[in-house]
């Protein structure tokens, strides 16, 4: 069984002193800026170290330094500097400790420093008044289905949903389902032309997973849930960890719906999984985020895992898919870069610096697309709070999706 990432304490140690904080850097900040104007790609930690480390070096040899010097340390393993691009704000003794702490593992070390604790729902609802309070059905009938399977929970709710959730009729399906909270007490219909179901559709065509339901149950079970995506999606992870797929095909209603089968080794559904349509960027397109962003992700031996990283496309959004943890947060971290540093071009080639504030401007809003965590234990998806975690500790202006994120902007960076 995988474990989980390892905590460790970060603080302690020579080489988890900032040089940032350190009183006697301060006079070297003017040189740390023109560094910074010279390599706006490396990240401010790194310039920082390298000025720390030579301290007597002129601004022309500290700019040779880091051009023939790609690590200011040979000691640590190259992964702990994939790492640095990813926390430039944490030392490389403590992003080395995350790593050896969490068996080299780099998706554990991801998750363990970007302090990644998913809470949810272990399953099932798990007593009487639970399934009340989910299904909003009165406490006899959901008494009687448990009843009925002696204590089974997951059958239970499955039953319920199947047995006692009606879709209605669709004629009075027209209000939007914003302010429609969980438990409203409005009826709540299918109607195949309502955005929710629009997408529920989208999920149930390309993603494996959801093909392991049965497609009318999940229309009932969004319909129980009066809409709400989310708390459908969430619902479908527990019946997949729990195995109770088979489950939803029961029924006289499901008659005429076969159990698909199970994907072989030459089938791979998700292979091209595209569940958000995104619509392709405006006039002013990143046209180097995809060649910028692969050249520099390094091959650590293991195709499978990188191979998603050529999904970066849209040119302003990526698609982080059937990736790893720290995969996804590499491809991610790149983006933004890129994705800014165009902004960045773009002002200066105006002119008007100064005339323009955190937002962007002249680049599209980047799109993250992390997916829901249908992949993930729980429904939850570890690569959108680890993206998420990293775009408010590094600043970045965003709104949240129930895809993932649409990047704004960024404020500047302290000091």
């Amino acid at each position: 069984m995988r474990q989980g990432p390892t905590s460790i304490h970060l603080s302690g140690g020579p080489d988890c002193v900032d040089p940032l904080e350190d009183p006697d850097f301060q006079h070297r900040l003017g040189t740390l800026r023109q560094l910074q104007e010279v390599f706006p790609e490396k990240p401010r930690r790194v310039l920082a170290l390298t000025i720390k480390s030579h301290p007597a070096a002129s601004i022309e040899e500290l700019v040779q330094l880091v051009l023939t010097s790609h690590e200011p340390d040979q000691n640590y393993p190259h992964e702990v500097y994939i790492l640095l691009e990813m926390f430039p704000n944490m030392s490389l003794g403590t992003l080395n400790a995350a790593f050896v702490t969490n068996g080299s593992n780099m998706d554990l070390a991801v998750l363990n420093l970007v302090g990644n604790e998913v809470v949810g729902s272990a399953g099932f609802p798990c007593s009487l008044g639970q399934i009340v309070r989910t299904t909003g059905m009165d406490e006899a009938t959901c008494k009687k289905y448990l009843d009925l399977n002696k204590g089974d929970y997951g059958k239970s709710f499955i039953e319920l949903v199947i047995n006692e959730v009606d879709l209605g009729s669709s004629e009075s399906a027209t209000r939007s389902r914003v302010n429609r909270g969980y438990n409203c007490k409005t009826q709540y219909v299918y109607d195949e032309g309502l955005p929710e179901f629009r997408e529920l559709e989208d999920f149930y065509n390309t993603n494996p997973d959801f093909r392991l339901i049965s497609k009318p149950f999940l229309k009932k079970l969004l319909v129980m849930f009066k809409g709400d995506l989310n708390k459908t999606v969430e619902m479908v992870g527990v019946i997949i960890t729990a195995m109770y797929e088979r489950q939803t095909f029961a029924g006289e209603w499901f008659t005429g719906e076969e159990m698909p089968k199970l994907s072989g080794p030459k089938e791979k559904l998700g292979s091209k999984v595209d569940v958000l349509k995104i619509p392709k960027a405006g006039q002013r397109l990143l046209q180097q985020t995809e060649a910028k962003g692969l050249q520099r992700i390094p091959n650590r031996g293991v195709q499978t895992s990188l191979s998603p990283v050529s999904k970066i496309s849209h040119l302003h959004s990526i698609d982080l898919h059937m990736m790893g943890v720290s995969d996804a947060m590499q491809a991610t971290t790149m983006a933004l870069r890129d994705w800014w540093a165009q902004e960045q071009q773009e002002r200066i080639e105006d002119g008007k610096l100064s005339h323009y504030g955190t937002k962007a401007q002249f680049v599209e809003p980047l799109r993250v697309v992390t997916g829901r965590g249908i992949h993930s234990a729980q429904g939850y998806s570890r690569i959108k709070v680890s993206v998420g975690k990293y775009l408010a500790s590094h600043m970045y202006m965003y709104t949240e999706e129930t895809w993932g994120y649409i990047i704004l902007g960024k404020r500047k960076d302290s000091g």
